[in-house]
């Protein structure tokens, strides 16, 4: 399914308020996405002051005229304006992951590599591998370990792909997540 950027002037509340009550509404309440429940990287101060506070939001396709003309409705009454409707192409993110053991690494591999939801790539893939067998026998939180393993991705796709392989490895030991951009 294609999704649109919408970029809403407007409070955070009242925003999150009225799309939540127009998804709701409109029966699809998963047809929208509010800044605030993405972890989107951070606009550029310049962006942020030019339009004061606003919102972005990623819309379902068949949902975006509708949520445009509602938006266009309320402008009066709650001070709301759409200033930006883009098609959104692809979104992206990085993954790092650290591991100890070389059961762990093979698992990370998989994840990253192998099992990878339909629709996702890897635009670009870094890894290393060490092994320090003097380091032997050491604990999980010793300073220096006898395998270490080490990979940093980055992965793209459409938001329905993105946005549920991106939560399931947030939630994963030993990885760290950064922000989505919009592509």
């Amino acid at each position: 399914m294609s999704w649109e950027l919408f970029v809403v002037k407007g409070t955070k509340e009242i925003v999150r308020g009225f799309v939540h009550g127009f998804v709701w509404g409109a029966g699809v309440p998963q047809g929208v996405f509010c800044e605030a429940e993405l972890d989107l990287e951070r606009e550029s101060l310049a962006s942020f002051l030019k339009l004061g506070p606003h919102q972005r939001l990623l819309v379902q396709a068949p949902l975006a005229d509708r949520l445009a003309e509602a938006i266009a409705q309320a402008h009066r009454e709650l001070r709301l304006e759409l200033k930006e409707r883009r098609a959104v192409v692809e979104l992206r993110f990085e993954a790092r992951a650290r591991v100890f053991s070389q059961e762990m690494a093979e698992e990370m591999k998989r994840r990253f590599f192998v099992q990878l939801p339909p629709g996702i790539k890897v635009l670009q893939k870094e890894e290393q591998q060490a092994q320090d067998n003097s380091a032997r026998g050491t604990e999980l939180y010793a300073p220096v370990h006898h395998f270490e393993y080490r990979a940093v991705c980055t992965f793209a796709g459409p938001v329905d792909a993105i946005l549920p392989f991106r939560r399931e490895l947030a939630t994963l030991d030993f990885v760290e997540v950064e922000p989505i951009r919009i592509a």
